[in-house]
């Protein structure tokens, strides 16, 4: 399930760590009117075990200091999950609270709209994707506790750290499609794309964003287009949209 969720803000200046913006706005509406499923996501799960993902657009005129500069006093964000109850329980979460103003981080925003936007069919091995949040690809170092995020100078590391990432997501949350990642392991290949450097609490982390071609089985496909992929997803990474499926 897809959703497209229009707010407003009363200014034009959002934080500059918009991705931790875009995540408290989440959080603080389901946190206040589905506390059930906030307290499922939140305090009963953990890591890459949610089923769910989204990416934030606003159109950004320029930087000032901690802050970013819009164009308009409005943005969007696109929330995709494989799971069709949760996906409805955040619907209405948003719904409910549409002409509403709510602050978050100390900007008061207000729910404008709540779509359901139509998923693309996904029937081939090889798809097209536009990365509308980025892509982050994370090497947990020796001590196991640092990381590094890879963003292309090594393609065959990344490639098997991103199999191991998306394994992990695949055992979590759907098990049934594990033999069909180590029947046909995912790759993905650049068509243009570059590095993006994104703050998310006070961290500097690469990661990629534009266009790519994904292989794989379409199930695994079409789950990753539902979910999101890599690392961080459910902070506001690593979801796609289908140019070409």
């Amino acid at each position: 399930m897809r959703l497209d969720i229009r707010f407003e803000s009363k200014v034009n200046r959002l934080p500059k760590e918009i991705h931790k913006f875009s995540l408290s706005l989440l959080k603080s509406i389901i946190s206040e009117k589905d506390g059930g499923l906030y307290k499922e996501w939140y305090e009963e799960r953990s890591g890459n075990t949610k089923s769910f993902s989204f990416a934030l657009y606003i159109p950004i005129d320029s930087y000032e200091n901690d802050q970013i500069v819009l164009k308009e006093n409005r943005g969007t964000i696109t929330f995709s999950t494989n799971n069709m109850e949760e996906g409805i329980r955040v619907y209405n979460a948003f719904n409910s609270i549409r002409g509403k103003a709510i602050t978050v981080k100390g900007v008061d925003v207000k729910i404008a709209k709540v779509n359901v936007i139509k998923e693309k069919m996904i029937v081939n091995e090889s798809i097209v994707v536009d990365f509308i949040s980025p892509l982050l690809i994370r090497e947990f170092l020796d001590d196991g506790k640092n990381a590094r995020y890879l963003t292309g100078n090594d393609n065959n590391k990344m490639m098997k750290q991103l199999n191991e990432s998306v394994a992990y997501q695949i055992k979590n949350l759907n098990p049934e499609l594990e033999l069909l990642v180590e029947k046909y392991p995912l790759e993905i290949n650049t068509i243009n794309s570059k590095k993006v450097v994104v703050k998310f609490y006070n961290q500097y982390i690469d990661g990629l964003k534009g266009r790519f071609q994904l292989s794989g089985h379409p199930k695994v496909l079409e789950f990753l287009y539902q979910t999101g992929m890599g690392s961080r997803r459910n902070a506001g990474f690593g979801l796609f949209d289908v140019v070409r499926g």
